[in-house]
C-alpha cells in the first residue's frame, strides 16, 4: 500500500475523521438514555421516533462518505503497488462505506429489541420498506468491515490487525447469538461499531505515518564516468550538509529502491545505479568485489556514512578496507554474509559468462510485460506491509528492460567469487575503527535458518567493532516499509544519535 504524498494523506485524515464520526453512538447514553444500551440496536439512536436521530444520521452519512472518499483517494495515489490482499482490504472497506450510507437513508421505524409494539409490527410486516431494507445494508457494512480487517491482516501481517479482526468477528458472532436469544444484542453490536471505529482511526494512522516525498530538498541527477572502467553511471546526488551518506543497493536493485530513507535524511544524500542496473549503462565481465567497491569511491564526494543492503554489505565493507580515508561509518541493512565460501572453480566461470546475455536476450520479448510484475511481487514479499517503491513509469522503465534481468544474473552468478574475495582481503587487509550497525530482518526466516541467520550477523558485527539490532518482524527489505531504522542507524554512526 503506498500512499506517500497529497492524495494518501488525505485519505489517511479522512479515515481518523471516519472513526470519530463512526463513534457518534457513545454519545446516545447521554442525548438519547430511552434506547435499552442492553438490548437496543445502535441503529435504534436513528430511528425516525427517537430524539435527535439526525445527530447519529450525520455520523453513519459522514463516516461511509469520508470512508468512500479514502478509498478512491488510496487508490489515486498509488494503485501500482498494492498486493491481492491489500485489494481486497481497500474493496471490503469500500463496501463498509457505502453500506453505511445507505444505513443513514433506509433507518429503522423503531426499535424492536426495546420495544414490544415495534417488535409486534416488525413480525407482522406493517413497517416501512426502508426499515426492512436496513438489515441487509447493516450486514453488508459489517462484512465489508470483516473482510477489510481479515485482508488488511494478510497483507501486512500484523499481529494487532489479526487481533481487532479477532475481536470483530466475535462480536459479530455474539450478535447473532444474541439475535437467537433476544438479549444482549445492543452490547454486542456496541462492540463490533466500535472495534470498526479503532480499525478506522488506526488505518488513517498508518496512512499518515508514511513518510513524505520531500519537494524541498533540491536533487540532481547525473551520469558520472567511473575513473578505471569508463562505465557511465546514474548518480542522484541530493540535499546539502553533513555527514554525507552513500546508499548502496542489493542484487538488481535501483535507485527508487532507497526512495523511503533518502527522504528522512536531512543532509547529503547520493545513490547510484551499478552498471546494467536501474539507468546505468551495462559494462562487460564479471562483477567483482575490487571494481564494486571503486564504483562506491567513484561517486563518494568526500568521508562519508555508507549504507549498503544486502550483496551491498560485500561491497561496502571491502570500500572500507581499502578506502578507510572515506569511511565516517557503515549501516548494512540485513547485508549478506557468508563466514566460509570457496571461489568457484575457474574452468567454470568462463562458461558462466555467456549466462547474461542469454538471459538478456531471451527475455527480450517478455520483459516489458512481465519483468515490472514480477519485480513488484518479490519486492512485496520482502516488505512486512506489503510496498514495492518506484512510481509505475519508474518500474516500467527499469525493470522492463531485459538488460537489467541479465544484469541481476551476472551479480547472482558473481555471488559466490564476491563472498570468497571478501574473505581473503579480511585475511590481509584491516578494518577501520569506525562506527558500525547491523540491521538483522528475521520476519521471512525461521526455526534454525532464523538463529543461523541472526548469529551470522552477530559474528559479523563483532568482527568489524560495531553492534547487531534484530529486527524480529521486519521482511529482508526493511528499508522500504521500515525506513525510520536505517535513518537511526546513521545518525547514530555519525554521531547525530544515541545507540538504542
Amino acid at each position: 500500500m503506498a500512499t506517500d504524498g497529497g492524495p494518501g494523506r488525505l485519505a489517511g485524515w479522512a479515515l481518523v475523521v471516519a472513526g470519530c464520526t463512526y463513534a457518534a453512538w457513545v454519545l446516545g447514553f447521554w442525548v438519547n438514555p430511552g434506547v435499552d444500551a442492553r438490548s437496543g440496536y445502535v441503529s435504534s439512536y436513528a430511528a425516525t421516533d427517537q430524539p435527535h436521530r439526525a445527530l447519529f444520521l450525520f455520523g453513519d452519512c459522514a463516516t461511509g462518505v469520508l470512508v468512500v472518499l479514502a478509498v478512491l483517494l488510496v487508490a489515486v495515489a498509488r494503485s501500482g503497488v498494492w498486493n491481492l490482499w491489500a485489494v481486497a482490504g481497500w474493496l471490503g472497506l469500500g463496501l463498509f462505506g457505502a453500506g453505511t450510507v445507505a444505513d443513514s437513508v433506509l433507518t429503522l421505524d423503531c426499535s424492536p429489541y426495546s420495544d414490544a409494539t415495534c417488535a409486534l409490527l416488525e413480525r407482522s410486516g406493517h413497517v416501512s420498506l426502508a426499515h426492512e431494507l436496513h438489515a441487509t445494508t447493516s450486514s453488508l457494512a459489517v462484512t465489508g468491515a470483516c473482510v477489510s480487517m481479515l485482508a488488511m491482516a494478510l497483507a501486512w501481517r500484523r499481529r494487532w490487525i489479526w487481533a481487532l479482526a479477532a475481536v470483530e468477528l466475535l462480536a459479530v458472532a455474539l450478535s447473532l447469538v444474541a439475535m437467537l436469544v433476544g438479549d444482549w444484542m445492543g452490547v454486542a453490536q456496541r462492540v463490533q461499531v466500535g472495534v470498526v471505529s479503532v480499525w478506522l482511526v488506526a488505518l488513517g494512522a498508518i496512512l499518515l505515518a508514511r513518510p513524505r516525498p520531500d519537494r524541498t530538498r533540491p536533487k540532481e541527477q547525473r551520469i558520472t564516468p567511473h575513473h578505471e572502467t569508463g562505465t557511465a553511471l546514474h548518480v542522484v546526488d541530493e540535499g546539502t550538509g553533513e555527514p554525507t551518506v552513500v546508499l548502496v543497493s542489493g542484487l538488481g536493485e535501483a535507485w527508487f529502491d532507497w526512495d523511503a530513507v533518502a527522504g528522512r535524511l536531512d543532509t547529503r544524500v547520493v545513490r547510484f545505479d551499478r552498471p546494467g542496473l536501474g539507468r546505468s549503462v551495462p559494462e562487460p565481465g564479471p562483477s567483482t568485489l575490487r571494481a564494486e567497491a571503486d564504483r562506491i569511491a567513484a561517486v563518494c564526494p568526500g568521508p562519508a556514512v555508507v549504507v549498503a543492503h544486502s550483496l551491498g554489505g560485500f561491497h561496502a565493507e571491502a570500500f572500507a578496507r581499502w578506502y578507510p580515508e572515506k569511511v565516517l561509518g557503515l549501516v548494512l541493512v540485513d547485508p549478506s554474509c557468508e563466514p566460509e565460501m570457496s571461489r568457484r572453480p575457474g574452468w567454470l566461470s568462463w562458461p558462466l559468462r555467456a549466462v547474461p546475455p542469454v538471459a538478456s536476450l531471451l527475455a527480450a520479448g517478455p520483459a516489458p510485460a512481465l519483468g515490472p510484475w514480477f519485480r513488484n511481487r518479490a519486492v512485496r514479499a520482502q516488505t512486512a506491509a506489503g510496498i514495492a517503491p518506484g512510481s509505475p513509469g519508474q518500474v516500467r522503465e527499469v525493470f522492463g528492460s531485459a538488460r537489467v534481468l541479465g544484469t541481476a544474473v551476472k551479480e547472482l552468478l558473481g555471488y559466490r567469487d564476491m563472498a570468497a574475495e571478501l574473505l581473503a582481503l579480511r585475511a590481509t587487509t584491516g578494518f577501520p575503527p569506525v562506527p558500525v550497525v547491523v540491521l538483522t530482518a528475521l520476519g521471512d526466516v525461521s526455526g534454525h535458518e532464523a538463529v543461523e541467520w541472526r548469529e551470522r550477523h552477530a559474528a559479523l558485527a563483532a568482527l568489524l567493532g560495531g553492534r547487531q539490532e534484530v529486527l524480529a518482524d521486519a521482511r529482508h527489505m526493511f528499508q522500504v516499509d521500515r525506513p525510520e531504522v536505517v535513518v537511526a542507524a546513521v545518525r547514530e554512526v555519525s554521531g547525530a544519535g544515541e545507540a538504542p
